[in-house]
């Protein structure tokens, strides 16, 4: 069941600004890794991006870099002279092993959340670890509906799923790495709160 602008049938809607809130649904009550708390000017909502799949992305990085290892000693040690080509052809492989190694990083220690400023209407959606965070800002006005949507990217494991922010502006993901329980609380606080 849903209601409207978090249940409160007094205010009146705005346009285009329509809330699906499950009706089961207590903000004060988060998942565990998730959690909410209110601010002297607004609130802020975070997750961790732990998840049974976090597992699998370690363990697929550590066989990526015992290979990557591997070609690298063979390349450049296990032959008397060494090709330039092979290994000027090692850096990508490289390249890509720290790229995956900070997937790898952020699927086990990252966050995502929402920060929201009450008094000026303007909060930011951030991805990240730590201070080392990804930051996009928002006006809470142009948001015209908070839904989970598919992934741009796909998996061979399944459809992904992440939290869409809907505005005219364009859209802004974030969530893809949360867990399906995660999610859901996430979609349900933000359209609560962003009414």
């Amino acid at each position: 069941m849903l209601m409207q602008n978090g249940g409160d049938a007094g205010r009146a809607r705005k346009p285009g600004r329509w809330r699906k809130v499950a009706k089961s649904f207590q903000i004060d009550r988060p998942p565990e890794g998730v959690s909410f708390r209110q601010t002297e000017q607004g609130w802020q909502l975070a997750a961790v991006t732990r998840s049974p799949a976090a597992i699998l992305h370690v363990l697929f990085f550590a066989v990526w870099l015992a290979m990557t290892a591997l070609l690298t000693f063979r390349a450049l040690f296990g032959e008397a002279k060494v090709d330039p080509l092979q290994a000027w052809l090692l850096v990508p492989l490289w390249l890509a092993s720290l790229l995956l190694a900070v997937w790898a990083v952020l699927a086990l220690f990252g966050h995502v959340g929402v920060c929201f400023d009450k008094t000026n209407d303007t909060g930011f959606v951030f991805t990240g670890l730590g201070y080392l965070r990804w930051k996009q800002a928002f006006v809470g006005a142009e948001i015209l509906s908070i839904e989970t949507t598919e992934a741009r990217l796909h998996s061979n494991w399944g459809m992904l799923k992440e939290i869409t922010l809907r505005r005219e502006a364009g859209d802004i993901h974030l969530g893809m790495n949360l867990s399906g329980r995660r999610r859901r609380y996430l979609v349900n606080a933000l359209n609560f709160l962003l009414d």
